[in-house]
């Protein structure tokens, strides 16, 4: 994440400061290295001295510029009037050496130290007081050493670049990770408090409607009421756990929990019948609370929407892969118990994620059912 802090009135930013820092000084260093020298034409060694320097200015955002200003203006001082031996310009030669040998594009690196190489050439041979066989080590230390330098911090800077780069990618995947386990238990707890509150309404209405013509019949209501509250809180408590990260074995509800929760309906007064078929095997815990969720949902959609409560469950094993089908017979009629809506579109999500299918609506007798093909194993 980048930080933007906005630069009171008067302050100096930042990046100017780290640009100015060095060139500056150095080119009044050379300045008055040139007075106290001299000679003749001193005003104008000034300024060629101070000019020359501060071609350093551009040495963070155009290496190659910085050093080609450099070296023009080493060249120059050595043909305009004589040879420089100011410490500001020789500093100012090696800073933008190192400079230019810091940028990735060796294009640069190699055009930048090929103009300095040309113009301490220059300046040596046209330094009366100087030897032709000085060149070689002059640019060795001038050029070369930075050179070695520059390349070591090169890959360094580009190697921490890299490692800051991937830290961010790893913090993205850590949000996205986060994100999908909070929209998973979301839709988890979707699902508990939306079965548990429609099967409590259910019940209640069916309790009161016998009460006074059969009592064991609301009698059974009212405990499906308590059987359903207590297995709701039963699940939330294991969500919570799981939140809390201090029990990872916490139970959730899986196919094998299936005949539980067809009781809890058929408590409620709704015919439900549950066949399961096939040879079970090992099933991915992911693609096995799915499962059951599958069939929760479908069951409560029921109980909301359809007015004659009989219902038929289908679950088949199959190698790689487990069949589940949900139908529902009845007069469809408007919810009175509330819900969003998305539901199975939630479902069809998380089924589809895992490589699964799920689909959903009236065949041709009118009866709405509810199809799943889930993988036994995830990948």
């Amino acid at each position: 994440m980048t930080t933007t802090v906005a630069a009171r009135p008067g302050s100096v930013p930042a990046e100017l400061v780290r640009d100015l820092w060095l060139p500056l000084p150095l080119a009044a260093f050379a300045v008055v290295e040139s007075a106290l020298g001299g000679g003749d034409r001193v005003i104008l060694r000034c300024v060629l001295a101070g000019a020359t320097v501060l071609g350093l200015i551009v040495r963070r955002h155009q290496p190659a510029l910085g050093a080609a200003w450099v070296a023009i203006g080493l060249a120059a001082e050595s043909v305009v009037t004589e040879s420089p031996d100011e410490v500001g310009v020789l500093l100012a030669v090696i800073v933008s050496a190192f400079s230019v040998s810091v940028t990735p594009n060796r294009r640069e690196t190699v055009l930048g130290l090929g103009m300095l190489a040309l113009a301490i050439t220059v300046s040596i041979s046209l330094d009366p007081s100087d030897s032709a066989s000085n060149i070689p080590p002059t640019l060795l230390l001038f050029l070369g050493l930075p050179l070695g330098l520059g390349l070591a911090f090169g890959r360094r800077g580009r190697a921490l670049a890299d490692m800051a780069e991937a830290n961010v990618g790893l913090q993205e995947e850590a949000r996205l990770a986060v994100n999908r386990e909070r929209q998973r238990l979301s839709h988890e707890l979707h699902d508990v408090v939306s079965h548990a509150v429609t099967l409590i309404a259910v019940s209640a209405e069916a309790g009161a409607t016998v009460v006074r013509n059969d009592p064991d019949a609301a009698e059974r209501a009212f405990a499906a009421i308590g059987d359903t509250s207590r297995d709701a809180l039963a699940e939330l408590q294991a969500l919570l756990a799981l939140l809390r990260e201090d029990d990872g074995d916490a139970p959730t509800s899986g196919l094998d929990q299936l005949e539980v929760l067809v009781a809890g309906v058929r408590a409620s007064g709704a015919r439900v019948d549950l066949e399961r078929s096939g040879e079970r095997g090992p099933i991915d815990p992911i693609v096995d609370r799915l499962g059951y969720r599958v069939v929760q949902e479908a069951l409560t959609n029921a109980l909301r929407h359809s007015r004659a409560r009989e219902l038929d469950v289908e679950v088949r094993d199959e190698p790689g892969q487990v069949s589940l089908r949900v139908t529902s017979r009845g007069e469809p009629h408007r919810s009175t118990y509330g819900g969003t809506g998305s539901g199975l579109a939630g479902l069809r999500d998380r089924v589809e994620a895992l490589g699964g299918e799920l689909a959903a609506g009236r065949d041709d007798e009118g009866a709405f059912v509810v199809t799943a093909l889930l993988p036994r194993e995830t990948a």
